[in-house]
């Protein structure tokens, strides 16, 4: 009866020895995870900011597409302006194709013409 009694009890012992190491285990996993979302959520937050910071350094546009005139066929005409100089460009599914250079002070005289 001694003998079954210290059976009984090595066994229950066994299972809450085994289930300690179970509930630790599973306490640790989720540590884990935790520790992961949390990083990853840090981790696009700084990308963003440091990204941001880069932008604002280079806050000057060099070039911009100042306007677009769809003349159909998946073909374009392009104004492009790259700091002080403006350019016209034509688009077609061959590449794109230097057409003129625009000048504001030809352009103006132009349309004073046309008055």
């Amino acid at each position: 009866m001694k003998l079954l009694f210290l059976a009984h009890n090595a066994s229950t012992m066994d299972l809450s020895a085994v289930s300690s190491e179970r509930t630790g285990l599973f306490i640790q996993i989720l540590c884990l995870l935790a520790l992961i979302v949390v990083g990853s959520y840090l981790f696009t937050q700084l990308k963003g900011r440091t990204f941001k910071l880069k932008r604002g350094i280079k806050s000057q546009k060099k070039l911009e597409i100042l306007e677009t005139k769809v003349l159909g066929n998946r073909q374009f005409l392009c104004v492009v302006a790259y700091e002080k100089q403006r350019i016209l460009l034509g688009a077609s599914p061959n590449g794109l194709q230097f057409l003129c250079s625009l000048d504001s002070d030809k352009g103006q005289t132009a349309s004073n013409e046309n008055l």
